[in-house]
C-alpha cells in the first residue's frame, strides 16, 4: 500500500483545470482519494457527502463496529 499526493499549479486557473482533468481521466476514479485542506469546517456533511459518493459496504461496516 503506498500514498502518493499529487499537487497540480499553475499561474492560469484554466490551465490547472485542464491538467486536473486530463490527470484524472488516465486514473481509475476509484484510487482519488480528494484532500480537505479544512477537515475541521463541517466534517459532518463532509462525512455525510463522501458516503454518498462512495457508497462502499466496508465504510459502512466500520462504521457499524465503531
Amino acid at each position: 500500500y503506498f500514498q502518493t499526493k499529487i499537487t497540480i499549479e499553475s499561474d492560469n486557473e484554466s490551465e490547472t483545470s485542464r491538467a486536473l482533468s486530463r490527470f484524472t481521466s488516465l486514473i481509475p476514479s476509484d484510487i482519488i482519494v480528494k484532500y480537505d485542506k479544512n477537515p475541521q469546517i463541517e466534517p459532518c456533511a463532509k462525512f455525510e457527502a463522501f458516503m454518498k459518493e462512495y457508497q462502499c459496504d466496508a465504510y459502512r461496516k466500520t462504521l457499524d463496529e465503531l
